[in-house]
This record gives C-alpha cells, sequence and structure tokens, in this order.
C-alpha cells in the first residue's frame, strides 16, 4: 500500500479501485471490503496528503464521496464519522466552487473537469437527502451507465 503522506500516494489506491466500486454496484455485486475502504476514506480526508475540495474540485472528490458513501450504504461501518466527512466534504465543495478565485480559474473552465466536479455535487446530493438542494434532483451519470 502507498504511503499516506504522499501525494497521491494512498489516495492512488483509493482513486483506482473507484473505477471497480462502480463496475461492482452496476452489475449488483458488493464492494470489496467495504469497512476497509470506509476506514481509507476516512484516513484520506483527515490525514491524507491530497486536499480533497480544497484547492480543485475535479474527480477525486467525486471518487472519495462515491467510495466513502456507497460503502458505507453497503455496511453501515463508521456511519458518523463517514456522514460528517461527507459533510465536510460538501461545505469545502460548497466554498471552493463559490469562490470567486476558482471561477477564474483554468480548472472552472474545463469541462472535462467540470464533470468530475458536478459528479461530486450529485453523490452528495444522494448522500445527504435534503442536504444539497437544485431545481431537480442531480443524477450520477454512474448510476445509469459504468463509465467516467
Amino acid at each position: 500500500m502507498l504511503e499516506l503522506d504522499e501525494d497521491p500516494g494512498r489516495f492512488a489506491n483509493l482513486g483506482a479501485s473507484f473505477h471497480y466500486h462502480f463496475n461492482y454496484l452496476s452489475f449488483r455485486r458488493a464492494i470489496p471490503h467495504p469497512e476497509r475502504v470506509v476506514d481509507s476514506c476516512l484516513q484520506i480526508l483527515r490525514e491524507g496528503a491530497v486536499r480533497i475540495g480544497l484547492d480543485d474540485v475535479t474527480f477525486k472528490e467525486v471518487d472519495w464521496a462515491y467510495c466513502a458513501h456507497r460503502s458505507l450504504r453497503q455496511s453501515g461501518h463508521r456511519r458518523t464519522e463517514v456522514t460528517a466527512g461527507l459533510r465536510e466534504l460538501a461545505g469545502r465543495l460548497y466554498t471552493r466552487l463559490n469562490s470567486p478565485e476558482y471561477r477564474a480559474s483554468r480548472t472552472y473552465d474545463d469541462l472535462h473537469l467540470a464533470f468530475g466536479a458536478l459528479c461530486a455535487v450529485a453523490e452528495l446530493q444522494l448522500a445527504l437527502p435534503g442536504e444539497i438542494r437544485t431545481p431537480r434532483p442531480l443524477r450520477l451519470v454512474l448510476d445509469r451507465r459504468p463509465f467516467i
């Protein structure tokens, strides 16, 4: 396993496994070892070198939110901590996406990266019912077709 204090370090393992997780769920299979995924997600958010939702908002945020939420849903492991982490990430995304500095950045103008950000918000809306309101409920593309 890669180091936690390196970027991308251990997050690279989570980001890679994310692509398997949504395929497992698409085929109505369980995510392997969901408790360990939850533990890794919480450790990465709290102690990892990757700054999730603090600098750019791209695909790392959907990777984290999806793995944390879907593994929690499957296992119930550390529910209070995961829910708090999901709320923390939602707050980070709200702050970052509404920042004038961020809106003037190249990341904000990149449609591919904006898609990642939108997917993260859609997963957070699903994970935190009633807490993220939009005119129409967002639907994560991965729940319709397993491809990102």
